[in-house]
């Protein structure tokens, strides 16, 4: 980004980042942990050096406590890392429910949806989690950093072709009219969206 702007290029630069946020379980209180960790240690532990120029307080003490910290990890790099950016750009595909268990993965939790179709079921079924990321960027930035969604989409193996070879896609077809509903919403209330990319299989 320094470079960039050093050199005097016209244009805007920025990063994408996937963010998938962590819900718990249930409403019980280790549930709650689980995905406050997953959050910390997964969800935002790029995003937040990157936009507040820290690292996730919970995901820094929980590092340590497995000794997965570096210990000589140079802070004074966040100043390079924190860069100020033109846009943030957001790959959101949905959330990812989280259930304590104790001395699995590394932080005692597991992911409850373990296959692809279930977990585009479960991001399917929660069309909030995508308006409340919009609205913690904005919260976070007072709204002053543009968020570009550079992917979204799902992929899905309840999709089916007729005899006609017409295909039905109604579930894919809903999951992004709920997507783009959530965006607008954000937009209503404040979010700095610029912008939307669909993602689809042939992206790759």
């Amino acid at each position: 980004v320094r470079v960039f702007r050093k050199l005097g290029i016209q244009g805007k630069i920025g990063i994408a980042i996937d963010i998938v946020p962590k819900i718990p379980f249930t409403e019980d209180k280790n549930d709650k942990y689980a995905a406050d960790i997953g959050n910390a240690t997964e969800s935002f532990f790029f995003y937040e050096p990157l936009v507040l120029g820290r690292y996730p307080e919970l995901a820094v003490k929980v590092l340590k406590e497995r000794n997965y910290w570096p210990e000589d990890l140079d802070l004074k790099e966040l100043k390079i890392i924190n860069e100020p950016m033109d846009f943030l750009g957001v790959n959101f595909y949905g959330t990812q429910t989280v259930k304590y268990a104790w001395g699995e993965g590394r932080f005692d939790s597991v992911i409850t949806s373990s296959n692809a179709e279930n977990v585009a079921y479960d991001n399917f079924s929660r069309e909030n989690s995508c308006y409340d990321l919009m609205m913690k960027i904005k919260d976070d930035t007072n709204g002053k950093l543009p968020v570009l969604i550079s992917e979204n989409g799902t992929g899905s193996n309840m999709d089916v072709v007729s005899v006609k070879q017409d295909l039905n896609d109604d579930f894919r077809i809903e999951y992004i009219k709920r997507h783009l509903r959530a965006l607008k919403n954000s937009l209503d209330n404040g979010a700095n969206i610029i912008g939307y990319i669909y993602w689809s299989i042939f992206d790759n």
